[in-house]
């Protein structure tokens, strides 16, 4: 026959061996949490800045648009403008905007056609098309890149 004491003696050192590696895993697993949360946190932070630098970014382009005697146009793939605006535009007698989802092969007031630029550019080129408008002349180009 088996002693009772030895049994419960077994059963107790079984119980409190599972108790000490509950209390183990759980601090563990504490830890894990811990550590996730922390780099949650920092993410967060990291988020926050990149979200206020973009902000000031954005507001000190659109300072320069705004202001400057500039226009900013995008294209997408088929020539359709996406972004036509800036103070510049004014000397084309339009409105921000006002060519957005037309044709960027299109003349512009002024007889002006940047669809040379434009094609080169959806070609995959680079460069930098600078032009001055000139009262009842039309526009002077005086920098390219």
């Amino acid at each position: 026959m088996v002693d009772p004491a030895l049994i419960n003696a077994q059963y107790a050192s079984q119980s409190a061996s599972r108790n000490w590696l509950d209390v183990t895993e759980r601090n563990q697993a504490e830890e894990q949490v811990r550590a996730l949360n922390a780099e949650l946190e920092q993410r967060v932070i990291e988020r926050d800045r990149a979200e206020m630098a973009l902000r000031e970014s954005e507001l000190r382009l659109q300072t320069v648009v705004n202001n400057a005697p500039v226009v900013l146009l995008a294209v997408d793939r088929l020539g359709i403008y996406t972004l036509f605006d800036g103070h510049g535009l004014k000397a084309l007698g339009l409105d921000p905007g006002q060519l957005i989802g037309t044709s960027a092969l299109a003349p512009l007031p002024g007889a002006l056609s940047l669809a040379p630029d434009i094609r080169r550019a959806l070609a995959g080129a680079s460069f930098t098309n600078l032009m001055e408008p000139l009262p009842d002349q039309g526009w002077k180009p005086y920098g390219r890149r």
